[in-house]
């Protein structure tokens, strides 16, 4: 099975349970759950993403080439707001507009990582699996303002060592956006949420959606699957 495929049948498990709402931390912890009812590996990892909307000039993959993107990212994760318009000037082309979404990052309000008073937590997490990085909550940050929509809510990114270990970049196109990825491998504190702490009543109702989504997954005809 394809892994958008898994992505959809597990989203769409956890999205339909009553008050679900639209958040890394327990999407991520029933899809690590499903892949070990299936017995294949798999390993939460936290990252963090600036997600840019279609420019108003040329695509991304023709921008890319024209940018430096290492100083567009930082100046993106480092700046003061998650969200806005970065312009830049052209003489060839005019003014760039290019809009952005961050995820993630706490943009100089807090540590990264940390948790907020309401139980927020600052940061975001995937799931990797055979080489795949499955992201099933990229949507919350759909903005009609900045033409960021994501349909579904939920990204698979072929994801190399180099991104895994925490060196370098993950840089992908989808539906005229630019996703950028950053892992951070050696962060591990989504483990003391309530998601991924299984004394918690709300890990048991993860645990069973998990069981649920597992089902489903062996009925669409995955293989390897054990019984939950």
């Amino acid at each position: 099975m394809q892994p958008d495929s898994i992505a959809q049948i597990v989203s769409d498990t956890v999205s339909a349970a009553p008050n679900a709402k639209l958040n890394c931390l327990p999407y991520s912890r029933v899809l690590h759950l499903v892949f070990t009812h299936l017995n294949r590996n798999s390993t939460p990892l936290v990252t963090r993403a600036v997600v840019f909307g279609p420019p108003n000039q040329l695509d991304w993959p023709t921008l890319v080439k024209k940018l430096d993107m290492n100083a567009l990212f930082n100046q993106t994760v480092q700046g003061q707001h998650a969200n806005g318009f970065h312009l830049f000037g052209s003489k060839s082309l005019g003014e760039i507009k290019i809009p952005y979404r961050t995820l993630g990052y706490t943009h100089g309000n807090a540590e990264l990582g940390s948790f907020e008073s309401d139980g927020s937590w600052n940061g975001h997490i995937s799931v990797v699996s055979d080489g795949t990085l499955y992201d099933l909550t990229i949507g919350q940050l759909n903005d009609n303002k900045l033409s960021i929509a994501f349909d579904p809510g939920y990204v698979t990114v072929e994801a190399d060592s180099e991104f895994l270990n925490g060196t370098k970049p993950l840089m992908g196109f989808h539906e005229g956006m630019l996703i950028v990825y950053q892992a951070f491998p050696a962060e591990v504190s989504f483990l003391q949420s309530q998601s991924w702490t299984p004394e918690s009543a709300f890990h048991s109702q993860l645990t069973a959606l998990a069981s649920t989504a597992t089902a489903a997954l062996v009925e669409a005809g995955i293989n390897n699957a054990k019984a939950v």
